[in-house]
């Protein structure tokens, strides 16, 4: 699903990052998201960056910080 809602995004925005959150992802699904030029950063979320009032980037848990203005989050079924 979150696969999908990235390559919708493309459609969008020329700057969309794929972040797997720790979850392989299946080698033809990496294949689209690399034809649309999604980058793809294999890590955890682990908190998200605010300056201000305002989101200015993800943070991986080994403490990478990704600059966004924007994130999106697959829901999850349950």
């Amino acid at each position: 699903m979150s696969v999908h809602q990235a390559l919708l995004f493309a459609g969008l925005s020329d700057d969309v990052v794929y972040i797997t959150h720790a979850v392989a992802q299946p080698r033809e699904q990496l294949d689209l998201l690399a034809a649309r030029s999604i980058r793809v950063i294999d890590g955890e979320v682990a908190s998200l960056d605010v300056t201000g009032d305002r989101l200015s980037g993800v943070r991986l848990r080994d403490g990478t910080s990704i600059a966004r203005d924007v994130v999106v989050v697959a829901p999850r079924m349950v």
